[in-house]
């Protein structure tokens, strides 16, 4: 917001009403070369009301709702994005990781049918593990980008940012729902190979007591796996979708719900009145 912030603030508060606090944005967007601000204003912890503000005051009202429009889907494309991918982003991975370390140690110390049971599950935790390595570089990515317009080396986004944000949300549930299927479509493989690893005495030496924990928690975490695909399954035979054809039902369901709070909110905008 730069030099602009303290004007911005006397434009917010002109519409700001009795007992309310407000908050401006960070970042501008630019519609025929000026610059435009979401304001929110609360009473208390509840949203009371919203404003489009502008340093230049423009008398085009069509420019104030055009900004609007990109305005809300920025804002509501980051907030799920800090939410959701950070929280996904920040999942400790140490089981998995620990899990891999000691397929790691197995892998052709055995034959036959175990040499590719232990095969099949390093297949499903390595990729699992490369999944979430992409999940947090995608995410930083993001809020390394997105930054800038909080320190202000960064003064506005564009259109092509909004669509950068939709897209990492695609990606986002993908990667997901990949992790999640991968992982549950290997519990019974899991379950063998732990069931033959205790009656082993050449693998017992490679199962500490930091495996055994993990392996178990991989082995009972069949109901919550199968809870939360189901919470990302918009449609029946999405684990036969491609990713191109994943992310873009992602997406456009994400835009549907965002034009829903645009329509709610827009009865919300004090200004442009």
């Amino acid at each position: 917001m730069g030099v602009h912030y303290k004007e911005l603030e006397q434009h917010a508060k002109k519409y700001k009403k009795l007992f309310e606090k407000f908050t401006i944005n960070p970042g501008a967007f630019q519609v025929n070369g000026h610059d435009f601000y979401f304001v929110n204003y609360k009473r208390g912890k509840r949203p009371s009301g919203v404003a489009i503000i502008s340093p230049h005051e423009p008398n085009d009202k069509d420019d104030y709702m055009e900004a609007f429009d990109w305005l809300i889907a920025h804002a509501q494309y980051t907030s799920l994005l800090y939410i959701h991918a950070g929280f996904r982003a920040n999942i400790d991975m140490t089981s998995f990781k620990v899990v891999h370390g000691f397929l790691e140690s197995l892998l052709d110390k055995t034959g036959g049918h175990m040499d590719t049971l232990i095969e099949k599950c390093h297949y499903t935790v390595t990729s699992i593990l490369d999944l979430q390595q992409e999940l947090v570089e995608k995410y930083e990515q993001f809020v390394n980008e997105n930054q800038k317009l909080y320190d202000g080396s960064k003064l506005y986004f564009t259109k092509d940012d909004v669509h950068d944000a939709l897209d990492v949300i695609g990606d986002v549930e993908y990667i997901q729902y990949t992790q999640l299927t991968l992982q549950y479509e290997a519990i019974d493989d899991f379950k063998q190979l732990f069931t033959m690893a205790k009656k082993d005495r050449h693998l017992q030496a490679y199962l500490d007591s930091d495996t055994k924990t993990y392996l178990r928690e991989f082995i009972s975490s069949k109901a919550n796996l199968k809870n939360n695909i189901k919470k990302l399954t918009y449609q029946k035979g999405m684990e036969e979708l491609p990713k191109d054809q994943f992310k873009e039902l992602v997406k456009r369901l994400t835009m549907e719900n965002v034009a829903k709070v645009k329509k709610e909110t827009r009865d919300d905008i004090r200004y442009p009145a």
